[in-house]
């Protein structure tokens, strides 16, 4: 099998999807970024934007910021609660597209999320990042997703902000990069 088509194939699982999770759209984004990266043919860069695209406005909540967890195969919000993990996919997926493409304005929508995260996710009573949110951030009544995050959360976002200073080196990141690390070692 080539890797064009390894590469259809798994987008076809992707494309077909409903609903369209973001963290799966966020891979795709990832994904497509490398092969460009590595390979340079103008297609996968032109399907990178396409997907960069795609996520950004239909994954994107410009009312409260992050981004939902799902979108119907019409690109409506279809799970609109906020899993961290999420969140970090995003901030991993456009920081690797803003390495690659050198786009300003969507380093400054990985930079929205950062912010995000770092404002409505972060414990200090459990020196962690919680697991997830609601919509508009509040506390879920599910006490599961409200407690402090599990490993796998932690090293996402650990994982997301380390992606992100690479194109984006500021002071403020490279505090929340070692709060998250502290939260892995804990």
């Amino acid at each position: 099998m080539t890797e064009n088509t390894v590469t259809k194939e798994l987008f076809e699982v992707v494309k077909n999807a409903n609903p369209l999770d973001s963290i799966a759209y966020a891979r795709k984004i990832q994904v497509l970024v490398a092969l460009y990266h590595e390979g340079g043919r103008q297609e996968d860069l032109l399907a990178a934007i396409n997907a960069k695209d795609y996520f950004v406005n239909h994954f994107i909540d410009n009312k409260f910021g992050g981004v939902y967890q799902s979108v119907d195969a019409n690109g409506e919000r279809d799970n609109a609660s906020k899993k961290t993990l999420a969140q970090a996919y995003a901030i991993a997926a456009l920081a690797d597209f803003v390495k690659v493409v050198k786009d300003e304005s969507v380093l400054a929508i990985a930079q929205n999320i950062y912010h995000t995260i770092e404002k409505n996710v972060w414990c200090e009573e459990c020196g962690s990042y919680v697991k997830g949110r609601e919509r508009d951030w509040s506390v879920p009544e599910s006490t599961c997703a409200a407690k402090g995050g599990c490993k796998s959360v932690q090293n996402a976002v650990y994982d997301a902000y380390c992606k992100l200073y690479s194109v984006w080196p500021h002071a403020i990141l490279k505090c929340s990069i070692i709060k998250a690390f502290g939260a892995i070692v804990k």
